[in-house]
């Protein structure tokens, strides 16, 4: 027997911010307790991931942005970390100063970068 958590943020009171935060939550607590799938409900949520990519015997971390729905998923690279990642590249070259750029450019874009949307 298989054993999911079918999610749903509007059950949770508070502020959107509020209920994304308790849905995170419920789903590592879900997952501790011996949880098989998660299946999200949740159409409308946006974040960020952090892919490795591999190419030519080289890989790098890189931020993405995550949007759309789930049957349209959109993934992209943030622009701090495209940025990044041509400095890098043209300082260092390819490969490792892709990577480092790619992740000083997320890092940087995490200190002075865009705030949280209010919705």
């Amino acid at each position: 027997m298989l054993l999911y958590y079918i999610t749903d943020r509007t059950q949770f009171p508070g502020t959107e911010p509020e209920r994304r935060e308790r849905l995170l939550d419920k789903i590592a607590e879900a997952a501790l307790c011996g949880v098989d799938f998660v299946q999200l409900r949740e159409k409308d949520l946006s974040g960020r991931i952090t892919a490795q990519v591999k190419a030519l015997g080289t890989s790098a971390n890189v931020p993405l942005n995550v949007a759309g729905t789930v049957h349209s998923p959109l993934l992209y690279p943030t622009g701090a970390s495209i940025a990044g990642a041509a400095v890098g590249t043209a300082v260092l070259g390819p490969g490792i100063g892709t990577s480092v750029g790619a992740k000083v450019g997320g890092w940087a874009e995490g200190l002075f970068g865009r705030k949280e949307e209010k919705r």
